[in-house]
């Protein structure tokens, strides 16, 4: 018990300590944390409590994904000012079993009120969320079924003063709670890919929203979408013409992806994903060659959805397989070919394009390029460092250097010296990257001005 009280005082104090400064610690390994500080508060008396209720030897679970990425998660769910807490766990005789422990903080004093199985042995996310905005918050637990990380179900559950409660569970392959009608409620939206069939995969969007006589869930409505994905990335929600447009990031294995958009028709009074394709069995339109996600290129506090287009003539070798694209393997060495990125908004039913920019993500820069240069210009290099050539449509081939984008990095003076000559674009505390243009560059409409300002870091990754 001394060594379990150990272990549940350092996950106590680092569940403080994120609790207010909105960071997270997962822990792997408790073998070589000495000489615990001592809790002192009301939170010493949950660690007292949970001993007192918990009497055999335990593992503490740590949620992997989500707001709370800690043992204990506490929270305030009916906004009383007095906390409640979970604890998540797994008893050392049965640990194929995650166990959640619920207490409350009642005059002065941590209380045990009840412990429910998961359905699982490990833990997804935990979202606390005031789904009917009743002042009172509703507790989702997501878990990972036998050990297992493509089967997931998340559970409901009915939190009150002295009980708690399982009300139902749903499968999932990714969710989260976002107001998908627009009526001013949070509703819980499920991702959900069905691999049942190999060969046809098939995945359905659902929304679940709070009835208001009995405090459940149930469906509200579904869609069907694409399937065929190795992992969602990331669900964002934008506000346009008052439907609220819910863009969901889907990984297609290492390096392609897609968007899907899904929003509420109120004409229709269902959900519906627009770009999906029912014939085909997948959403073609938002693919790209690149893992990007939804971005607002053009800065008018609104999404763009980036799809690719092909570029003629380009190569870009590069030793990282990671960061390559249709790849042709040749000496371990993978030439690519790359694609403009077509930036657009769904709008009135259509895909409208708002800006064509070429993306060096291993670098982890976007360059801006005029609508009337793509199929007019291409790429070749070699990782990373990029020569842009006029593209000639007519023969099919290269055309004269235009201007070079090269980086190298700020503590390497040998490798600065041999870019003596060449312009500064950018520098950050790790790299600095130069630029040249051509004569017939120049000639061609590139200019300093233009550079410089169609140049921008970004946040899609890289070696920066």
């Amino acid at each position: 018990m001394k060594k379990l009280r150990a272990v549940i005082a350092i996950v106590m104090v680092f569940a403080i300590i994120t609790s207010f400064s909105g960071c997270s610690f997962r822990f792997t390994s408790f073998d070589n944390l000495m000489r615990p500080p001592k809790l002192i508060g009301k939170y010493q008396g949950l660690q007292d409590a949970f001993e007192n209720a918990i009497k055999e030897k335990v593992s503490l679970l740590t949620p992997e994904n989500g707001d709370h990425q800690s043992s204990f998660v506490i929270v305030d769910i009916d906004k009383d000012g007095s906390e409640e807490a979970f604890v998540f766990y797994v008893l050392a005789d049965t640990p194929e079993i995650a166990k959640v422990s619920f207490f409350r903080y009642f005059e002065d004093e941590w209380k045990y009120v009840a412990t429910q199985d998961g359905p699982g042995n490990t833990v997804d996310k935990v979202i606390v969320s005031d789904l009917d905005n009743d002042n009172k918050s509703e507790v989702l637990i997501g878990w990972y079924l036998f050990s297992s990380k493509n089967n997931r179900a998340f559970s409901e559950y009915s939190v009150n003063q002295d009980s708690f409660n399982q009300i139902a569970s749903y499968p999932y392959t990714h969710f989260d709670v976002v107001d998908v009608n627009g009526d001013g409620c949070r509703d819980v939206l499920t991702l959900t890919v069905d691999a049942s069939v190999q060969d046809k995969l098939t995945a359905t969007a659902r929304v679940y929203n709070l009835d208001q006589n009995n405090k459940t869930l149930s469906l509200y409505g579904e869609t069907a979408m694409d399937g065929n994905i190795s992992a969602y990335s990331s669900v964002t929600m934008e506000t346009v013409n008052n439907t609220n447009y819910i863009y969901v990031e889907s990984a297609k294995g290492l390096s392609e992806s897609i968007t899907e958009v899904i929003y509420w028709d109120a004409k229709k009074n269902q959900l519906v994903s627009p770009l999906f394709d029912i014939a085909s069995q997948s959403t073609i339109l938002t693919w790209r060659n690149i893992n990007l996600s939804v971005y607002d290129v053009d800065s008018d506090k609104f999404l763009e959805i980036p799809t690719s287009v092909e570029m003629p003539g380009s190569n870009v070798t590069t030793s990282d397989i990671l960061n390559s694209s249709s790849a042709v393997t040749s000496d371990n060495n993978p030439a690519t070919k790359m694609y403009f990125t077509k930036w657009v908004k769904y709008r009135n039913g259509k895909l409208v394009p708002v800006q064509y920019s070429i993306v060096n993500k291993q670098l982890g820069y976007m360059l801006n390029v005029k609508s009337s240069w793509v199929g007019r210009i291409t790429v070749c290099g070699t990782d990373g460092q990029w020569d842009y050539y006029r593209w000639n449509a007519t023969k099919g081939e290269i055309g004269d250097l235009l201007f070079s984008v090269y980086t190298y990095n700020n503590a390497d003076e040998q490798e600065a010296k041999k870019f003596n000559g060449y312009e500064i674009i950018k520098t950050t505390s790790a790299k600095t990257y130069v630029y040249r243009i051509t004569d017939e560059g120049k000639n061609f409409g590139i200019n300093d001005e233009w550079l410089v300002k169609s140049f921008i870091l970004t946040d899609f990754g890289g070696l920066r």
